[in-house]
């Protein structure tokens, strides 16, 4: 059976179709119980990460509020208080988790917004949730309702069930980044629809409960099956002693290939993601 860890993954959104296909997902989330910071403490007591042996993949979606340009006016304020730092520390903290699990494949998402800027290197790719809309299957009906909604400006007049369809069908604006060794879906593109003068129903959602956290974070069902498809069976050629590891996991440690294999892992990714952070955690 196949493992990933997903990260920072409250609503299982982005995980789903791997746990549907028979994954063992593991989710860690402050939601589910689990301080992701406090992982290198708790993980074999808690999180059984390694019970069951090497991880295959792993997912992170940090939380985006302190980095997302659409929050730019606040970042001076939050930069002077200590939040931004703290923030960073989450992010970081997914990087040392792959580097520690060395799985086949890993991958972070985040908004646009200043990641690049605060040493984290320039993203793989952007994308948005209508480039992948084509995945969630629409009706024939779903389709033509789209098209209706498409041609109109009359937005005060949009009903809540026609604003939802954008929503469900995954028709709608949303540019997000992704960081990486991982396989590009293929994208299914369905034309977004404008529901308000700024574009998506995300920009109709207020306030700042659990429900309008959940809606803005989770991931849109047809990326989440383009993600799946693309890498469900990702893993470049490999030894067959170490599955081109480089190592072996043996008695919850990793120990060198015993056949002095040249495909191991030199995680040359750090020095080309962060290279400003690559000091404060002394990879090896």
């Amino acid at each position: 059976m196949k493992r990933l860890v997903s990260l920072f993954d409250s609503t299982g959104e982005w995980s789903r179709p791997f746990l549907e296909a028979g994954w063992d997902v593991i989710q860690l989330d402050l939601d589910h119980g689990h301080d992701i910071m406090r992982f290198f403490e708790e993980e074999v007591e808690h999180y059984g990460v390694l019970d069951n042996g090497p991880v295959d993949a792993v997912m992170s979606a940090t939380p985006c509020t302190d980095f997302t340009t659409s929050g730019a006016q606040y970042w001076s304020e939050k930069d002077a208080t200590g939040q931004t730092d703290k923030a960073l520390e989450l992010h970081r903290m997914s990087y040392e988790i792959i580097e520690f699990l060395k799985p086949d494949w890993w991958v972070l998402e985040n908004p646009i917004g200043r990641l690049p800027q605060l040493g984290f290197g320039p993203y793989r790719t952007i994308w948005e949730p209508w480039q992948f809309a084509g995945w969630t299957e629409p009706t024939s009906w779903e389709i033509a309702k789209l098209a209706e909604l498409r041609a109109r400006q009359d937005f005060e007049n949009f009903t809540e069930e026609e604003i939802d369809l954008t929503r469900t069908t995954n028709a709608y604006t949303k540019a997000t980044c992704l960081w990486g060794d991982f396989k590009m879906p293929t994208p299914k593109p369905i034309e977004p629809v404008r529901v308000c003068s700024q574009g998506s129903w995300l920009m109709l959602l207020g306030g700042k409960g659990s429900r309008t956290k959940h809606l803005r974070s989770a991931t849109p069902a047809g990326f989440a099956r383009a993600f799946y498809e693309a890498n469900k069976d990702h893993a470049p050629h490999r030894c067959q002693t170490c599955n081109g590891e480089g190592q072996l996991f043996e008695a919850q440690r990793w120990v060198d290939c015993p056949a002095q294999c040249d495909e191991g892992r030199e995680w040359t990714w750090i020095e080309s993601v962060y290279p400003k952070l690559q000091a404060e955690f002394a990879f090896e």
